[in-house]
């Protein structure tokens, strides 16, 4: 054990002076010793899903972000609690302009970990690209009662106008209504999709590879875009 923590002190040393290649060479020989030394399953997952995490910030800072990716998708695959790992991909989805799948991997992140200091700048500086306020978390946020009746008030405004015969104004109320309601349906389609995800995560876990495989192709048509369900898909069921 010793062995393994001068190893370990030694990659975080390495990756602070930013010697990446040099703290990646470490931590492959570690993910080598975690998988001999450890019998517990469980905490031999969790080791192994924190070492993925570090491997990729290694990989991050390399600006390696396909190996970054894969080994960030290990870390979640192991534990799919993993604050860390839900960082890094939305730091990668943030780095090929996918900001709104970077949004919501940054707030996964911080329902695993509302204290990840990572997830909290990154999931602030996705928010100025969407024109979110800063803090603006979709899993968290508590209905806006004044957003509520702002609707309620155009739909009211809106029904006035075809009363009067209004139609031009009418419609123009009715555009703002359709636009407001068209976000939110697909904020939820979002957050359903990615919830469907962690779903399929689970099933993963629980060796249902039919039904995980069902989750994660409900999560790609509600979100095409998703990286992670089509990567899932892709990878771990071509011949299923």
């Amino acid at each position: 054990m010793e062995k393994i923590n001068k190893m370990l002190r030694d990659a975080y040393r390495l990756f602070y002076e930013k010697h990446f290649n040099e703290s990646l060479e470490r931590l492959k020989k570690l993910e080598i010793l975690f998988e001999d030394s450890q019998k517990d399953h469980k905490k031999k997952d969790y080791m192994l899903s924190s070492l993925y995490n570090f491997m990729g910030f290694n990989y991050l800072a390399l600006d390696k972000l396909k190996d970054s990716k894969t080994v960030f998708e290990k870390a979640l695959n192991l534990y799919p609690a993993s604050s860390q790992a839900c960082a890094g991909l939305g730091e990668i989805l943030f780095l090929v302009n996918m900001d709104r799948e970077s949004k919501t991997m940054y707030e996964w992140a911080l329902y695993n970990n509302p204290k990840n200091k990572f997830a909290l700048s990154g999931l602030a500086k996705v928010n100025l690209q969407l024109e979110y306020p800063l803090e603006h978390n979709s899993l968290t946020q508590k209905p806006n009662e004044i957003e509520e009746k702002r609707l309620d008030e155009l739909f009211k405004k809106a029904f006035s106008f075809l009363q009067e015969k209004e139609f031009r104004q009418a419609l123009e109320v009715i555009e703002m209504v359709q636009s407001d309601t068209e976000k939110t349906l697909r904020d939820f389609e979002l957050l359903l999709s990615e919830l469907l995800g962690m779903k399929g995560f689970a099933l993963l876990g629980l060796n249902d590879m039919e039904n995980a495989k069902h989750s994660f192709e409900i999560a790609l048509s509600l979100n095409p875009e998703s990286a992670l369900a089509e990567s899932l898909l892709e990878h771990k069921f071509s011949d299923v």
